[in-house]
């Protein structure tokens, strides 16, 4: 989410994102590292609207599960942190290159968007330091921690594995594909400042996934304990994260340095005790 002291113009297309046709489509899992991209829930917190709370959730004193049926969150791609220049004709995009700059030589003169060739005359009248968005309905589950005495939240490695270890662990107990459900990483700060573990259903629409999982409660939390333990030869040799544990094959080589899955167990067993 854009900070409180950001400024920052989103657009949402009225008919999503397309490739430029002149443009082939590229199939890979590799992500472009100067992009930066985020999601949030896009009903904040002090607003009620369709949210459920529930106080001490899985008998953990002081834990609050907050639970929005069909919520909406907000997605957006900021570039490499200037935004895209985007043409007001035909609604080609491209990344600033700096603040203040001349859009990029290669926007002056593109393509129009929905041809293989020619010279778009909207090239010369951009829009700039647009934030491209979309907002998408889903399920979402959000575990606040403020209530509860957690000085493992200030390294963020500990909530983000925590939220990895309780995705896997509800797609286990619901007999669920592991991509079902989504844990948000990194973990987003809550209202108190400290990161909240959110979950949502990766369906658009949501599939009251996470909702189900929410109703396990503490069994749910157990499950997720199983899921960071493993056994003992695991706990004595996976020192971030594994395939065995919470990673899928899909997560970047910075995703597994940032994690913590010992400091995750420690943290869920003492709220289990």
């Amino acid at each position: 989410m854009p900070m409180a002291d950001e400024m920052a113009t989103l657009l949402f297309p009225s008919h999503g994102f397309t490739t430029a046709l002149k443009d082939s489509l590229v199939r890979t899992v590799l992500r472009d590292r100067w992009q930066e991209t985020g999601i949030w829930y896009a009903r904040p917190p002090g607003d009620q609207g369709d949210w459920h709370v529930d106080d001490d959730f899985a008998q953990v004193r002081g834990l609050r599960a907050h639970r929005e049926e069909n919520g909406e969150l907000l997605a957006w791609n900021r570039g490499r942190g200037w935004g895209f220049v985007v043409c007001g004709s035909c609604g080609y995009a491209e990344e600033e290159l700096r603040m203040g700059q001349q859009p990029p030589p290669t926007f002056r003169k593109h393509v129009p968007l929905n041809r293989l060739k020619g010279e778009c005359a909207g090239g010369a009248n951009p829009i700039r330091n647009m934030w491209l968005a979309a907002k998408e309905p889903t399920d979402i589950l959000r575990l606040d921690f403020s209530g509860v005495p957690v000085p493992e939240f200030t390294n963020i490695a500990v909530p983000w594995t925590l939220g990895l270890a309780l995705a896997r662990a509800a797609c286990e107990a619901l007999d669920l594909d592991p991509r079902d459900i989504t844990a948000l990483g990194p973990p987003p700060a809550g209202p108190a400042g400290l990161p909240e573990v959110l979950l949502y259903d990766n369906v658009p629409g949501g599939a009251g996934h996470v909702l189900a999982a929410a109703a396990l409660e503490r069994d749910w939390l157990q499950l997720a304990e199983r899921v960071l333990y493993v056994d003992e030869d695991h706990d004595r040799r996976c020192l971030r994260a594994c395939l065995d544990c919470v990673l899928e094959f899909d997560v970047n080589s910075e995703t597994e340095a940032a994690l913590d899955r010992p400091g995750a167990l420690a943290l869920l067993r003492r709220l289990l005790d």
